[in-house]
């Protein structure tokens, strides 16, 4: 029988968009062209999926214990041979993974991308530390709860894999054996956009004389949208800087809502921030332009356009956005936080700031802007860092721990 056998355990899948989904497809559809039989259970109504690996959606709809009911059952139903699940987080799918392998005597990969418990927490507003912080944190209730469930399921897989180092020694402060966590670097997908870089302004009315900052992310409170706005503000007001920051991710509305949550940033500054607001659709030299989310090529496209990609978070696991601004050739302004430091060398290959630091920030974005020279400098040595985030890179390594945890 062949003992290459894997039922992955994902949480999203495609159509549904970002990370996740794709990297559950793509290790579907890969492991099988490398002589895997692979199936998949998710959360979703329904899949859109061209591999030959099976797919068995569980509907979303309902509490989270008719969805984890439903999820378990799929799993049970399916799992038959195959002699490793591979979940793809430690909770929604981490922990009917881990109660079906247990029941079944089957091995269980935990994949863990993030700290889920402080996520939630962070967003309800119920905790204001970060993560580093809230590893210390006294917390109950439900978020404590899912902080139980996560570290429970960890100490009981076989085997988990991060995505970068940070998280790595994250998920050993949770008591977990530092022999059975392994790091993944996570490939990052070849940038195909075929257009130059100018074709690119030209056909979306970005002038020469523009100085082009992309950001990006999902519209959460980490992601320090508000003071980027901010910096481009003063950058434009005291520096005459001709800014245009597009924000990718976010809308109006969910930019003017961080404007108000954030207290450091006063009436005053907030109505000159919101007075460089523009639509989408107008073209000034300078001033700030939220997108909304936008499809994956587009991303890529304003990456490549752009003469600085900024990412001002309080968080990174390892993140796909510098990853891609890099594969790109654009210069990156990002936080020394969480992965961060493990893609970018400050001053060599990149620009590494504090978390929500304007001066920092503007001394950062102004330096790139005046130095052109500079910015293509950074760019190119950070093209050789993304050799080793390759799709065969990422195949290698993680088939070779699957097989590793299989023979076991």
């Amino acid at each position: 029988m062949n003992e290459k056998r894997l039922l992955i355990a994902a949480e999203i899948f495609p159509p549904a968009i970002g990370g996740p989904a794709t990297y559950a497809a793509t290790l579907a559809r890969e492991l099988m062209s490398r002589g895997w039989e692979t199936a998949v259970v998710c959360y979703a109504d329904r899949v859109d999926f061209d591999g030959p690996a099976k797919v068995y959606p569980t509907q979303k709809s309902g509490g989270a214990f008719a969805r984890y009911g439903r999820y378990f059952k799929t799993l049970w139903r399916h799992v038959g041979s195959y002699p490793l699940l591979y979940a793809q987080g430690p909770v929604s799918s981490g922990l009917p993974a881990l109660i079906v392998a247990k029941l079944r005597k089957k091995k269980l990969a935990v994949k863990v991308t993030g700290d889920y418990a402080w996520e939630q927490a962070f967003r309800a507003g119920t905790t204001r530390s970060f993560l580093d912080a809230f590893q210390r944190e006294r917390i109950g209730g439900k978020y404590g709860l899912l902080r139980w469930i996560e570290r429970y399921v960890c100490r009981h897989a076989h085997m988990v894999i991060t995505p970068s180092v940070y998280l790595r020694n994250i998920v050993i402060g949770w008591g977990v054996s530092a022999d059975r966590v392994t790091v993944v670097y996570n490939a990052v997908p070849v940038n195909t956009v075929t257009e130059t870089r100018s074709a690119i302004r030209s056909r979306r009315g970005i002038a020469d004389q523009q100085f082009l900052v992309v950001s990006a992310g999902r519209p959460v409170p980490w992601k320090g949208f508000a003071i980027l706005g901010q910096t481009a503000a003063r950058l434009i007001a005291r520096d005459n800087v001709p800014i245009a920051l597009f924000n990718l991710g976010i809308t109006d509305v969910q930019f003017y809502k961080f404007l108000g949550q954030d207290p450091s940033i006063t009436p005053a500054d907030q109505e000159q921030i919101r007075g460089l607001v523009h639509p989408v659709a107008r073209r000034t030299v300078a001033g700030i332009f939220n997108c909304g989310t936008v499809p994956q090529e587009e991303l890529l496209a304003w990456l490549k356009a752009a003469d600085v990609f900024v990412l001002n978070t309080a968080y990174e696991g390892l993140s796909h956005l510098v990853l891609e601004a890099m594969r790109a050739g654009t210069a990156v302004v990002t936080t020394n936080v969480g992965g961060n430091p493990e893609l970018v060398r400050s001053g060599e290959n990149g620009i590494l700031v504090e978390y929500n630091n304007t001066v920092e920030l503007q001394a950062a974005i102004l330096e790139l802007c005046r130095h052109p020279k500079r910015r293509a400098q950074l760019a190119a040595a950070a093209s050789q860092v993304v050799a080793k985030f390759t799709m065969p890179e990422m195949l290698l390594n993680t088939e070779r721990l699957l097989r590793t945890l299989i023979s076991l």
